[in-house]
C-alpha cells in the first residue's frame, strides 16, 4: 500500500483543513513528519490508524473527544479524515467522519 494523500479536518490540534502530501517518487520514497513535541505529529499517526480502523495508538487519551477545541467552540461538531492511497495499481480514497455529538463516525 501507498499513502499518497491525507487530509485531515478539524481532527485534535488541526483546527480547519491540513493536507499533507506524501512521497510517491520510487527513487525518493521517504516523507518527513517533523516538528517540537506536541505539534500534531503523533495525531498524524492518529488520524490515518482511525480513519483505517478506527483504533489509535496506546497512549492516546479522550479517544471520544476527536474534534478540535476552536471548532467545537465555534459549533463545529464533526471532524474528518480523507486517505488517498494505491494498491495493487488500484486508486483508493477512504474517508471517515466523525460527529462529537452524537460520539459515532
Amino acid at each position: 500500500m501507498l499513502i499518497k494523500r491525507v487530509k485531515i479536518k478539524n481532527f485534535r490540534q488541526y483546527y480547519g483543513e491540513v493536507e499533507l502530501d506524501f512521497s510517491t517518487d520510487p527513487e525518493k520514497n521517504v516523507t518527513v513528519i517533523r516538528g517540537e513535541n506536541g505539534v500534531g505529529k503523533t495525531a498524524i499517526l492518529n488520524a490515518i490508524k482511525w480513519a483505517f480502523f478506527e483504533t489509535f495508538t496506546n497512549n492516546f487519551l479522550n479517544k471520544k473527544l476527536l474534534v478540535n477545541n476552536v471548532a467545537l467552540s465555534e459549533g463545529k461538531k464533526s471532524c474528518s479524515v480523507e486517505v488517498e492511497f494505491e494498491e495493487d495499481d488500484k486508486q483508493y480514497l477512504l474517508i471517515r467522519n466523525y460527529n462529537q455529538k452524537d460520539h459515532k463516525s
